[in-house]
């Protein structure tokens, strides 16, 4: 494929069916527990509708458009942590058991948001179709999306890490911090295991960015 001519915009209402399909052919066949957990299309859809109606009016999504055939090649997905998308709208099991070792992970959210007056806007996927990875889609998404957050008043992202490459190339952001962390050996849900194993990868982690700090984010 050549080099698509790519126009980056906030998401709307006519992405979002777009969004929705770009998210489960990238991020969900690619994100290490939804990977693990053989996560069906049918499984992914309706939570990452429901998630992208949700942010749709926070200004915090973005997405990447092509121009010649108008298709959205890649999303960025970001709420606003004080008026977050709530658990209980996650259905199917598969996609609980993921949340809830989320929500576990996340905990210091709380703790963040009631201790500071500080905004955090809340990462949660970004994804490039595969026909188009490989041309700096995605860096460009969390570029420009971490500014719009900054432009809009937010001081820092917060979000949940959950593959070792991802992982590392936060590890090298100066304004990265570990909230904290969750091992997949060590989760449960209803007393099993459902992550212990996983191919490449041994934790989920919570993490901070100073957006006065950073002009990158990476997920996953």
């Amino acid at each position: 494929m050549m080099k698509p001519e790519i126009i980056y915009t906030g998401l709307s209402p006519a992405h979002l069916d777009g969004a929705i399909q770009c998210l489960s052919e990238s991020f969900r066949q690619q994100e290490p527990l939804t990977r693990h957990l053989q996560v069906s299309a049918a499984e992914f859809e309706p939570f990452v509708g429901a998630l992208c109606a949700h942010a749709l009016d926070s200004g915090l999504c973005g997405v990447a458009i092509d121009l010649a055939t108008n298709t959205v090649a890649g999303v960025r997905v970001m709420t606003n942590a004080a008026n977050d998308f709530p658990l209980h709208k996650v259905s199917g099991l598969k996609m609980q058991m993921i949340f809830t070792l989320l929500d576990t992970v996340a905990a210091a959210k709380a703790k963040r948001l009631s201790s500071s007056h500080a905004r955090l806007a809340h990462s949660h996927m970004v994804g490039v179709r595969p026909p188009y990875q490989g041309f700096g889609i995605g860096k460009e998404l969390i570029r420009q999306r971490s500014h719009s957050a900054r432009q809009l008043g937010y001081d820092y992202i917060v979000g949940e890490a959950t593959g070792s490459v991802s992982q590392h190339i936060l590890l090298t952001d100066p304004a990265f911090k570990n909230l904290n962390t969750v091992y997949y050996d060590d989760y449960r849900f209803d007393g099993k295991k459902p992550f212990a194993g996983i191919d490449g990868h041994s934790k989920c982690i919570f993490y901070q960015l100073d957006l006065k700090q950073t002009t990158r984010h990476a997920t996953s």
